[in-house]
């Protein structure tokens, strides 16, 4: 399949959710006509007021906003809304986020899952990445922090444009990655960590790196997203304690992304 790097720039004004999608010339369609894109935001969350304050919020950035009260809702906008990203509260009656984001991984893998979590819900909020989930934003609600990730979620899940029968990456930094290239850049990441780092954390790390090698690109998919869920949720743990660097776990965490782009997931 063709492929065709595509130029995605951010609207004046806009936070993230308006793009620029300005079309290749070897492209059937016009020279290099601009297409606004903007993404689709599902808001999963019991609690009205923070919906609302949501909604207001996402809505002034640009993005095209959906809410739903309830896990079940939630899934049943999954289906009909088909967002680009789902911000969803861990703590819910009935069936909880980790559940809900059960069901939209095994749903969707390619839709982007951002948990909302209290404090007093922080190991839930990292089982949520485990299980899949992009990152989590704590309550009360940054929303400078917020803006930074809905921006790298939305140019990370920026869907791909169907032209004559060919798929056009809207990120120029898209680009498959192997199992092998991802566990060369983490362990360049590890072995720059303070000893005592490294023996504590970067050795896990390196030890799933080992295993995605051995699997190669041809591994079982399931084993494969699984290690690639452990390394991740270890890669943001070393972050959150300063063992790495914001930059560092950004490369790492590109990288990551991209294989899991390659076998269908986010």
């Amino acid at each position: 399949m063709m492929e065709h790097a595509l130029d995605v720039q951010l609207l004046p004004g806009a936070a993230g959710g308006a793009l620029n999608v300005t079309m290749p010339d070897d492209v059937e369609g016009g020279d290099n006509p601009v297409e606004t894109y903007r993404a689709r935001i599902l808001v999963v969350d019991d609690d009205r007021t923070i919906r609302e304050l949501f909604e207001d919020y996402l809505r002034i950035q640009g993005f095209d906003v959906v809410i739903a009260s309830s896990g079940m809702e939630g899934l049943a906008q999954l289906e009909g809304y088909h967002p680009d990203v789902i911000l969803l509260d861990v703590r819910m009656p009935e069936m909880d986020g980790i559940e809900t984001l059960k069901r939209i991984v095994a749903r969707n893998p390619a839709v982007g899952v951002l948990m909302v979590s209290g404090n007093d819900d922080l190991i839930l909020a990292k089982e949520a990445i485990a299980l899949g989930a992009f990152d989590y934003i704590l309550k009360p609600i940054d929303f400078g922090y917020l803006g930074r990730v809905l921006e790298k979620m939305t140019r990370i899940h920026a869907p791909l444009v169907p032209v004559g029968g060919a798929a056009i990456v809207t990120n120029s930094d898209s680009g498959p990655v192997s199992p092998y290239d991802l566990a060369l850049e983490v362990c360049r990441v590890t072995r720059a960590m303070s000893p005592h780092a490294r023996r504590t954390v970067g050795l896990g790390i390196e030890r799933i790196a080992l295993r995605l090698v051995r699997q190669g690109s041809g591994g079982a998919r399931r084993r494969v997203l699984k290690n690639l869920n452990e390394m991740r949720a270890l890669l943001r743990f070393a972050k959150d304690i300063g063992d790495i660097t914001d930059d560092a776990h950004r490369q790492a965490e590109s990288c990551l992304v991209r294989v899991r782009r390659a076998l269908g997931a986010s």
